[in-house]
């Protein structure tokens, strides 16, 4: 597989971003005005869209091993990606939704959610190989989106250590 440079590269801007993350809010730990389920939870979104970018820049490695097809490998992974990103995305909806002030801004917050449906659209295309041929690549701008996501998410973590409220 030519792209397995890339996929690493890619999983360690994202365990990095992670590491970053997890440092950053160790500080948060110090401020007067300190919120545990709000500074916890936007260490755990921050870690975990770090570490999902992560594991699906990874995945096309396995079945690559195991011998399968190219173009199968990418769109078998991108329908993988695709379901597990809806999951995820549920999921941080679900958990932010009666915290207040979770997000720094509405507009952060509307950034987020049209990358990620931005990188869903291109996991779908990948999925169903159109147009022939490029599933690698819409599976990689994917990865790219959600890794602008993880870099996001990290800036909150940030903005939510630093700028004082």
């Amino acid at each position: 597989m030519q792209d397995m440079s890339e996929l690493l590269s890619i999983a360690e801007i994202a365990v990095t971003i992670a590491g970053f993350s997890a440092l950053v809010s160790i500080l948060a730990w110090r401020r007067e005005n300190f919120d545990p389920k709000a500074e916890g939870l936007r260490l755990i979104l921050a870690l975990e869209a770090s570490l999902f970018v992560a594991l699906f820049s990874a995945l096309p490695l396995v079945p690559h091993k195991f011998g399968m097809d190219g173009a199968l490998v990418w769109r078998v992974c991108a329908i993988v990606y695709l379901l597990s990103d809806i999951a995820f995305a549920i999921l941080m909806t679900k958990r932010t939704k009666n915290i207040d002030r979770f997000w720094p801004s509405v507009l952060i917050s509307r950034v987020l959610w049209g990358i990620s449906l931005l990188g869903q659209i291109l996991l779908a295309l990948a999925a169903i190989g159109f147009p022939e041929g490029t599933a690698h690549a819409w599976y990689f701008s994917a990865l790219f989106l959600n890794l602008i996501n993880s870099g996001l998410l990290f800036l909150v973590v940030a903005w939510n250590t630093f700028v004082p409220k």
